[in-house]
C-alpha cells in the first residue's frame, strides 16, 4: 500500500504479517471523505 497525498505521499506502508488487507476502493474513499468533510 502507497500513501497518495499530504506531507507522506509515495511512502508504501506494509501490512500486518498474518492479516490480509485491502486497499480502500476509490469510489469508498471518496464516500468516506464526503461523509468526513460534511461534518466539519
Amino acid at each position: 500500500m502507497r500513501i497518495i497525498g499530504g506531507e507522506f505521499r509515495n511512502r508504501r506502508l506494509l501490512a500486518p504479517k498474518g492479516q490480509d488487507v485491502r486497499p480502500t476502493g476509490e469510489r469508498v474513499r471518496e464516500a468516506i471523505f464526503n461523509i468526513i468533510y460534511s461534518q466539519m
